[in-house]
């Protein structure tokens, strides 16, 4: 098959891919029965540290994986990757990576009947038989994608999405334009268990990010606002506009006191707000 734009060769997975990105001129091509129409232009996504890119191979545990494909989404605290991979050349799967917070998912057929604008952080949903905590709600913007990907992307849509968590593992749910929501089930990972595979071994993830990890810069675009934080009761993310003096919860309702200092946690990236003296990082 080729590029109907370039006329490059691809070479889709016609078992996982629904999307292709051409290597060759960014076009999207939507693949059907064999078929191939264009459906668009894909930027070109700006690269980083990590180890995972399309086409890498490697383990998680001993299960051997490959990447497909990738789509980046930016939020107000920066931006995460999610790789499109396939285990043992017969099950879908994602990693999400953000900065030292992976996840691996999988496409979930847990029934959920939720509404976006009715769910706040720190409330308890049901999906199914399982309660979930609610970890985050934010509206995400797909910036763009690349590889092969088993869905449509739109780059610069706002994707509404949920972070979830139980006892024994996390969720994703993602709403659609049509009302319509993917729902993602898996657990969290050490980047330790994921190996990729180099011209002289397999080298562990975090040892392939750990030269440039410091290095890395969050980036987003922030449309004008000054700062954005963590509600001090529920953990919402909130965006403060220039000069405000307090602000009051759009998910719990409290007032939350701008004038406490605040500190970004080094392993969520949360803000927190500090009423005493920082010395070498401990308050005092």
């Amino acid at each position: 098959m080729n590029c109907p734009e370039c006329a490059a060769p691809i070479a889709p997975e016609a078992r996982f891919a629904h999307l292709f990105v051409c290597e060759s001129c960014r076009s999207a091509i939507v693949l059907d029965r064999n078929a191939a129409r264009l459906s668009g232009k894909m930027a070109a996504l700006a690269s980083t540290p990590s180890a995972l890119h399309v086409g890498a191979t490697g383990r998680i545990g001993r299960k051997p994986f490959r990447v497909l494909g990738r789509v980046r989404y930016g939020y107000e605290a920066g931006y995460w990757d999610e790789w499109f991979i396939v285990i043992d050349e017969s099950r879908e799967a994602w990693i999400s990576e953000d900065g030292l917070d992976f996840t691996l998912e999988r496409c979930s057929k847990l029934p959920a009947k939720v509404r976006f604008d009715a769910v706040k952080p720190g409330q308890v949903i049901r999906l199914g038989k399982i309660e979930f905590h609610v970890d985050e709600r934010g509206i995400a913007t797909c910036e763009g994608g690349e590889g092969q990907l088993p869905f449509e992307i739109d780059p610069t849509e706002k994707v509404p999405f949920l972070e979830l968590s139980s006892e024994e593992s996390v969720a994703t749910i993602e709403f659609e334009a049509d009302h319509s929501m993917r729902v993602f089930q898996g657990e969290r990972i050490d980047p330790r268990s994921i190996e990729i595979d180099t011209p002289s071994g397999a080298v562990p993830l975090s040892g392939e990010r750990a030269a440039s990890e410091n290095a890395r810069e969050r980036v987003v675009v922030q449309g004008g606002r000054a700062l954005t934080l963590n509600c001090d009761g529920c953990g919402g993310s909130l965006q403060v506009p220039a000069e405000a003096k307090e602000l009051e919860c759009g998910y719990c309702g409290i007032t939350v006191d701008l004038k406490a200092d605040r500190i970004r946690c080094v392993d969520c990236e949360r803000t927190i707000p500090v009423y005493g003296e920082v010395r070498e990082g401990v308050v005092t």
